[in-house]
């Protein structure tokens, strides 16, 4: 069975973790947004969910799941340039960018060199900050959607790198899968202004001034 993975993608000042700017446009812009991504997750399984709770549940209206019940709905497909059957880089570059590429390529189109801009990427250049929250390692293809681009979504270590260069405000997650091949990782995200810790409290603490984390 694969393994469940949720990638949160939080567009905006994180409550708790950094304080909150006043803009002049706040009333017309939504002061948080949030992208979550059960993978594997499709409308089958919405569907399937809810059945199974009009199944069990004692109440005769009919169920369903708290995101069902959104003023408004949409659908993206996340289909493979190069597959009837999509894989996590795919259909991640698809959710991210909205552009389709092949199967193990990330962030780049199906000519497996030309970079595709995500969507965290346009709120962060519209004055947006931005936190990528995974329960996997911060390079696996589905987070890594949202900042990377190479060709093979194996290449872990040069995933790890390209977090370095970005302004992004916040990642949490399994850590890094590639300091299996270089545990200079971490370091190189220090002297990249980044703070880095497994500590609880000092996430909690954690303060815009003090840098990226």
């Amino acid at each position: 069975m694969k393994k469940f993975t949720l990638t949160i993608i939080c567009i905006a000042s994180l409550m708790m973790l950094f304080n909150s700017c006043s803009n002049s446009n706040s009333q017309k812009k939504p002061k948080y947004i949030f992208y979550m991504i059960g993978d594997g997750m499709g409308l089958a399984h919405t569907q399937l969910a809810e059945n199974y709770l009009d199944a069990v549940s004692l109440d005769t209206a009919t169920t369903h799941l708290e995101m069902m019940k959104f003023p408004v709905l949409g659908t993206a497909t996340t289909y493979s340039a190069s597959s009837y059957v999509t894989c996590s880089s795919a259909s991640g570059t698809a959710l991210a960018t909205g552009y389709k590429t092949n199967n193990s390529l990330l962030g780049v189109l199906a000519d497996s060199v030309t970079p595709v801009t995500s969507i965290a990427q346009k709120y962060h250049d519209d004055g947006y900050n931005v936190g990528i929250i995974t329960s996997v390692t911060l390079d696996h293809a589905t987070p890594a959607a949202f900042y990377a681009h190479v060709k093979d979504r194996n290449m872990y270590k040069e995933i790890s790198y390209q977090l370095k260069d970005l302004d992004f405000e916040y990642f949490g997650g399994a850590g890094l899968r590639g300091l299996k091949s270089d545990i200079g990782l971490y370091d190189s995200l220090r002297a990249n202004g980044f703070v880095v810790t497994c500590d609880k409290q000092a996430i909690l603490d954690h303060k815009m001034s003090d840098g990226k984390l």
